[in-house]
């Protein structure tokens, strides 16, 4: 029996940390949606309600993390959320936890501590293949 598809919602602003964190989670069997900013993020969610979690960076130009993670909890408030922050973060740490069904992972993180992460908010957000083997 196969596993359900899960899928991610990358937003960050970094187009080489944007491109690695996408390989990853679609080298892990799942579906990546990819955005560089906050309102084409929200864009995607509401054309892709299938996403099952949402990978932010705290800081971005324009509308930051946070914000972005407020305007996809309008459309489903339930959405289980991966903050990622570098250096000096405008947020305290509680005050991120505080929006409930948040991770927080501090830059730079393991690929092995995200897919942790996954496997934590969405259990069927497991491996279907071994990391590093091609399909098939």
């Amino acid at each position: 029996m196969q596993r359900p598809f899960r899928t991610l919602l990358v937003v960050e602003n970094d187009q080489g940390v944007r491109e690695l964190l996408a390989y990853f989670v679609q080298d892990l069997g799942h579906q990546v949606y990819v955005a560089t900013s906050g309102e084409q993020a929200v864009q995607l969610y509401d054309q892709h309600r299938e996403i099952t979690a949402a990978l932010l960076e705290v800081r971005m130009p324009g509308l930051d993390g946070p914000g972005i993670l407020a305007l996809l909890r309008q459309l489903n408030p339930g959405l289980p959320a991966i903050f990622t922050t570098s250096g000096a973060c405008p947020y305290p740490r509680e005050q991120l936890e505080a929006l409930g069904k948040v991770h927080i992972l501090d830059k730079p993180f393991t690929l092995a501590e995200l897919a942790r992460i996954l496997e934590q908010i969405t259990p069927t957000f497991r491996r279907q293949r071994p990391f590093g083997r091609p399909p098939g």
